[in-house]
This record gives structure tokens, sequence and C-alpha cells, in this order.
């Protein structure tokens, strides 16, 4: 019995996350409560489209021996205008479980009117589009690729949950974002269609599954390739990617 209202919850929790709030009950940084000699504290302050976006990032040195009141990474997000907020976020314990977590902003945004950021942690990644007003759209996700117009974006859920988002710059409209059965890899145009390769590896007489997205139908559609059919002049420019990232413990 107590398996099984484990199992529900872990469901419950998941659904929540997906599809509610993803963000903990705003609380203000005092800096008294971050002495230097325990804490790494962090702050990015960007200039974008008359917009101020300031990230602040702290970890304790020491996470081997954290107290229960401790945390692993603790964040704070606030985007404002003229001196005015806008938008504030607050992430108050960002779990790695195992790998990489906190706020990431790419090298190198793909466009000059978004701002975007991924978030990594707790079995929750996010996908963070800011655009010039300053309004924020949060969509699961983590490291996103742009297609070669810079018109779409595909971010796949950093989870135990597979899930993607498909987002369209020029209309600003998410066109795509829940779970989905497989898990995807790189993502491709090719052929006139958009495609991700499927987590399955090499099939029986070298072939390979792939996922290409429908517009229309809003899916993703599976079907059976040679695995020599991607070709890599034909791959999405990829942002954010963890395991490509050195280090990764509360953010980059």
């Amino acid at each position: 019995m107590r398996t099984t209202i484990t199992i529900l919850f872990t469901v419950l929790l998941c659904i929540l996350k997906v599809f509610g709030q993803a963000y903990d009950k705003f609380e203000p940084y005092h800096h008294s409560d971050y002495p230097n000699n325990k804490y790494q504290i962090t702050v990015d302050t960007i200039t974008f489209s008359g917009l101020k976006i300031e990230i602040r990032r702290i970890k304790p040195f020491d996470h081997i021996t954290l107290s229960p009141d401790d945390f692993y990474c603790r964040a704070w997000m606030t985007i404002s205008k003229a001196g005015k907020t806008i938008k504030q976020i607050y992430l108050k314990d960002i779990d790695p479980v195992g790998s990489c977590n906190g706020l990431f902003i790419p090298n190198v945004q793909p466009r000059k009117d978004y701002f975007l950021i991924s978030k990594f942690g707790d079995y929750d990644g996010l996908i963070l589009i800011i655009d010039k007003k300053g309004n924020l759209t949060q969509k699961l996700g983590g490291k996103f690729y742009i297609s070669n117009d810079k018109r779409y974006l595909f971010s796949a859920y950093d989870s135990d949950l597979s899930g993607l988002t498909v987002y369209d710059f020029n209309s600003k409209r998410t066109i795509f974002s829940d779970t989905i059965q497989p898990y995807l890899d790189d993502w491709y145009f090719q052929d006139n269609k958009y495609f991700a390769i499927v987590y399955e590896g090499a099939l029986a007489n070298d072939l390979i599954k792939i996922a290409t997205f429908d517009f229309i139908k809003k899916k993703i559609i599976i079907s059976t390739v040679s695995k020599n059919y991607p070709k890599d002049v034909n791959k999405l420019l990829k942002f954010n990617d963890i395991y490509e990232t050195e280090a990764c413990n509360c953010g980059r």
C-alpha cells in the first residue's frame, strides 16, 4: 500500500512540475545570510533591449556536510525596466540529482529579440524565454536547438520523463510542450522536415528511429530510416548542452 501511495505521489509531483508553477514562493536576498567563508555567490547582470536581467546563484563550498537547513544551489532571477521590477523568480534549492543544476546562460544568444536561459536539476528542466518587453515564457526543457532560420526552438525535457517544447519565435507562440514517449537526441532539418534521433541505438540492418515533428498535427511521428540518413551538415545548432560543460554545479 505504501509503495502504491509513493508511486502516485511521484506521478502527481511530475504532473504538477510540468503543468504547474515550478518556482518557490519568493524570498528576498539578504547578503548577511550568506557569509563569504561558507558560500560562493555569483551574479550575472545582463542588459537586454532596455531590460535589466539579474541572475544570482549561491552554493555552499562544502557539499559533503550539508545540514538539513542547507541547500545545493539557490537562485534568484529578476527582470526589471527603468528601475521597476517586472518579474522575480526564486529557486530555493535546486538538487543536482546526479547531474548539473542551476540556471544556465548560453555563451551566445541565438536571436537579438529574445533572451534564453535553461534551468537544470530537480528532475525538472526548464526553458525560459524572455522577450523584449520582459514577458517570460516558461516551459519544460533544458538544452535546446535552433532552426537555421532562427524561427523555431526545440528543447527536450531534462528529466526522468521524456518531453519536448517547440516554440515559434516569429509568432511568439508555443506550438507544443508536453511529455512524449521516446527520448530524443540531436535535431536535424533535412528533406524539408525537422526530426530528432530517437534514443534507441541502431536497430537490425543498421536502421534507426527518428521522430519528425508535424507542425500541422502538433505531434511527433516515429519512423525507421537508415543510420546513414541523418547528415551532420543538417544538424541544428545546439545550446546549453550540460554534457559539454565541465563546471556545471549551480549554473553557468
